[in-house]
């Protein structure tokens, strides 16, 4: 299917993507585990790249090349220099730019994450990239490709709307991102996902998918939560101007499922609507099941 970028576009796109990722910044601020880094383009840094306890000068740069066909009017080209070695460069025709950000796994390597960004102010690639041997070309895995659903099958648990990472920590070979997600229910969402890396191999861990459970999520409409995932027992009702907390989220035969608690402390699962669901009452335009549900633009 082809992609059609529009230029009037362009400029509220990134600075939705601005304003998105100073939020998640400020959220991380909030949980004392979470460490994110951001690297600038042309800056030169000391990294440990391949994890022998000695540095590598590493720099980055971003560039955009123009077309004049609607196809594809833009491609953002990142280019990657270790010692001042010849780039490893990486490519993606539906872009306009590249940020990176970067986290230290457990057996003292860099891992770099690499984002592209397109329109609809989401990231088009999550590229993980490795060294084994400081020098060698850049070993990439599309984190999209693992997590996020493309097209119409829903196979994978984040949404089409899923966007960025940042690098939440290492444990021996497992290393957890935190993503920003869209649920149809409670919009943008954190979701932390954890993933194993065998030498220059990632894969992603099986679900669930971690949300932050320190936000109260404000009902506005009534919904039934059941006692399990596709279960057809209710645990509880949630009644407008309920409280309750968000914990996890699973797919389930391509159906999003949220693990909830409400103030009396009883747990139970709820489906996430096909699509967002919004209604416009006296008092304004209500979005999701929830007060707190923003949805971007």
């Amino acid at each position: 299917m082809q992609k059609f970028r529009k230029r009037t576009a362009v400029v509220l796109s990134l600075v939705a993507v601005t304003a998105l990722f100073a939020g998640g910044v400020a959220q991380a601020e909030e949980t004392e585990a979470v460490q994110t880094y951001g690297l600038e383009a042309g800056v030169s840094y000391d990294l440990d790249l391949d994890g022998d306890g000695t540095t590598e000068q590493f720099v980055w740069q971003t560039t955009a090349k123009e077309f004049d066909d609607t196809y594809a009017i833009s491609q953002a080209v990142l280019d990657l220099y270790v010692n001042d070695s010849q780039p490893s460069s990486f490519i993606d025709d539906y872009a306009y730019m590249w940020r990176m950000d970067k986290g230290t796994l457990a057996d003292g390597r860099t891992l770099l994450f690499a984002m592209s960004i397109g329109d609809n102010d989401y990231s088009e690639q999550v590229l993980a990239l490795t060294e084994s041997e400081a020098g060698l070309p850049f070993q990439s895995t599309d984190l999209v490709k693992l997590s996020r659903t493309e097209g119409e099958t829903a196979d994978h648990i984040l949404s089409g709307w899923a966007r960025g990472v940042d690098f939440v920590k290492s444990e021996g070979d497992l290393f957890t991102v935190r993503w920003f997600d869209t649920l149809s229910c409670a919009g943008i969402v954190s979701v932390d996902l954890d993933y194993q890396i065998d030498g220059a191999k990632i894969t992603q861990v099986d679900q669930p998918g971690i949300l932050d459970e320190t936000k109260t999520w404000t009902a506005w409409q009534s919904f039934s939560v059941k006692t399990d995932v596709e279960s057809d027992q209710e645990a509880f009702a949630v009644a407008p101007g309920d409280t309750v907390s968000l914990f996890q989220v699973v797919l389930r035969n391509g159906t999003r499922w949220i693990l909830c608690e409400n103030a009396n402390g009883e747990e139970g699962w709820f489906a996430d609507p096909d699509s967002a669901v919004w209604e416009e009452q006296s008092d304004g335009l209500h979005w999701g099941y929830f007060d707190e549900a923003h949805f971007a633009g």
